[in-house]
């Protein structure tokens, strides 16, 4: 828990997707995305870890290398914007 923070095992996003699990170890799956969205991942420190666009529905992140600890999921289209937190074991 960050600053009052509790993740939730399923994070919803844009009222339309989802991003789990939460907590992740291995891989993030996010669902409900559409073509062109953007998806930025960053550590506490704001140092980006992934910057991708959606080229399909769902898209699967391999997060094995990554370092135990807190994110940010930054999902968002041409009119809004969902910043998500989710927690690496």
């Amino acid at each position: 828990m960050v600053l009052g923070i509790t993740p939730s095992t399923i994070v919803i996003f844009l009222k339309k997707g989802f991003i789990a699990p939460n907590p992740f170890s291995e891989f993030l799956t996010i669902t409900g995305l559409q073509e062109g969205m953007k998806v930025r991942i960053f550590n506490l420190y704001g140092t980006l870890l992934y910057d991708g666009t959606a080229s399909k529905k769902m898209e699967k992140i391999e997060t094995d290398k990554w370092a135990s600890g807190s994110y940010f999921v930054e999902v968002n289209n041409a009119d809004q914007r969902s910043i998500s937190f989710l927690v690496k074991q």
